[in-house]
């Protein structure tokens, strides 16, 4: 993972790095979604899936 595209993700996208660099990951693995409860990844040009509970 290149750290300086996370830096320059969380300057253009006002992430703080820990989701600089799991964006940065999922655009370097070209994935479709990020699955996650922070609603911060949303409006994106990946998607954010929400997970469901377990129980």
């Amino acid at each position: 993972m290149d750290e300086v595209k996370a830096v320059e993700i969380a300057a253009e996208k006002g992430l703080n790095m820990d989701d600089a660099v799991q964006y940065a990951s999922a655009i370097s693995s070209n994935v479709d979604s990020i699955v996650s409860f922070d609603k911060h990844f949303n409006g994106l040009e990946i998607s954010r899936l929400e997970p469901h509970p377990t129980a």
